[in-house]
């Protein structure tokens, strides 16, 4: 994970000892050292955008909608839209001996 510009220190302390443990065998597992394991783990948890970054995207949005799927699915369900999404549809299974079609398992 070498960058070629030098980084700065972090140090965190009054991490218990079994924390630390397992995350040295999990660098270990991966063949990196402890220092280059967790700063992996802080370079992906930085590039994540925050929640607050999220719901301003969404209302950033040109439709505007900061609503929840369910609100997704109602809006869809009114405009005739939802069946595939409430009820998909269901496979019909068939039995490659006889190529007839297997009873419903869903009880």
């Amino acid at each position: 994970m070498h960058t070629g510009v030098m980084g700065v220190l972090i140090q965190i302390r009054d991490v218990e000892p079994e924390i630390r443990n397992r995350l040295k065998a999990k660098a270990a597992l991966r063949g990196e050292s402890l220092n280059t394991y967790l700063a992996r783990l802080l370079a992906r948890d930085a590039a994540q955008p925050s929640r607050e970054e999220v719901v301003a995207r969404l209302a950033a949005r040109p439709d505007g909608f900061t609503g929840s799927s369910t609100d997704l699915v109602r809006e869809a369900r009114d405009r005739g839209s939802a069946t595939d999404v409430v009820h998909p549809p269901i496979p019909v299974e068939t039995d490659p001996a006889t190529r007839t079609k297997v009873a419903d398992r869903r009880g």
